[in-house]
């Protein structure tokens, strides 16, 4: 399991192979610890994503992915930039999954703030993340590109909207 706090695994040539983007983030024109931001579920069945329905309003630190990598990942969660304050054109996700070798690999970009970490929501998803992880549960980790693609389309346009 990986996250936005673990920028180590990026840096290391192997990390960056099982995490699939380079993630050096910037706090710049990014989304800081205090932004409200709303996220859709794309795979609602996934022991991940399962606890937050199909779309939830969360407070915490989000970033923009260097390097990314979406034809090697199955996205569970993004930004949705028509519901969010800061609209950016692109796609953010904020969960994914990836078989690796005989592994599995999760990466979750929220936790960054207690309050998400109390949040019963989110230790549900950390723990379906870990059954899933481990084989006790299951859950899809097809690579999924064209949902990135898509996203990336749709976050243009509501960029595009916001600042007409």
């Amino acid at each position: 399991m990986t996250s936005i706090a673990s920028p180590s695994e990026a840096a290391w040539p192997v990390g960056r192979k099982r995490i699939a983007h380079r993630a050096i983030p910037t706090h710049a024109g990014t989304w800081g610890a205090n932004q409200r931001v709303t996220v859709t579920v794309h795979d609602q069945d996934h022991p991940v994503s399962l606890p937050w329905g199909d779309e939830f309003e969360i407070t915490d630190e989000i970033y923009r992915f260097k390097n990314w990598q979406p034809e090697k990942v199955h996205v569970l969660m993004s930004l949705n930039m028509a519901k969010t304050k800061l609209k950016k054109p692109y796609h953010v996700p904020i969960a994914w999954v990836k078989n690796y070798g005989d592994g599995k690999v999760l990466h979750m970009s929220l936790g960054h703030r207690e309050d998400v970490w109390t949040n019963e929501k989110y230790q549900q998803s950390l723990l379906g993340g870990i059954k899933w992880m481990l084989g006790l549960e299951p859950g899809d980790a097809t690579p999924n590109p064209e949902l990135s693609s898509a996203q990336e389309a749709k976050a243009k346009a509501d960029s595009d909207t916001a600042q007409s």
